[in-house]
């Protein structure tokens, strides 16, 4: 289970700033991807979020080879991989869901808290506070992928594959 504590500090490892520079060069989806990523880091680093699971939204199936880790979906296929511990949140990976699935196949057994390589420490804005309920919710935020096959699906389509459900 991962701690819901205040974040105390943000860190941002090398291979992470320099994918993330790599997406904002590209343009396009690319570019998108890498926005919602700094929208993550910017929550984290001004609002204090006490819950990192609500700094954007998760995967579905989360992710076990390493300890704390969270791997948020940032669409398209592509995945933010971070950890969590003693209130520090390290932001590690960015990339498609296969770079993604490599990079933690070969850093599972490594200290996932960034030892091995450099990393930048960000300044998270004392007396941040949780955001009021009520407000939007980044969980459920809409992926475009998602909403694109939803236009896509007419209700002859829908009367079809739910037709043991829905009288015709």
């Amino acid at each position: 289970m991962i701690a819901t504590n205040m974040i105390k500090r943000v860190y941002v490892s090398e291979t992470f700033q320099r994918r993330l520079a790599d997406l904002l060069r590209s343009g396009g989806t690319a570019s998108l991807i890498a926005g919602r990523a700094q929208a993550i880091i910017e929550r984290a680093t001004s609002r204090g979020i006490k819950d990192p699971r609500r700094l954007g939204r998760l995967t579905k199936r989360g992710e076990a080879r390493i300890v704390n880790c969270l791997k948020y979906d940032l669409g398209r296929g592509y995945r933010l991989v971070a950890v969590l511990k003693n209130r520090e949140f390290f932001v590690l990976f960015i990339g498609s869901h296969d770079e993604c699935q490599r990079w933690l196949k070969r850093n599972q057994k490594v200290r996932p808290l960034g030892h091995d390589e450099t990393v930048t420490e960000l300044e998270v804005e004392s007396g941040a506070r949780e955001p009021e309920p009520g407000g939007v919710s980044l969980i459920h935020e809409p992926d475009e992928y998602e909403e694109n096959l939803m236009r896509l699906i007419d209700d002859r389509i829908l009367r079809e594959v739910f037709s043991g459900l829905v009288g015709n």
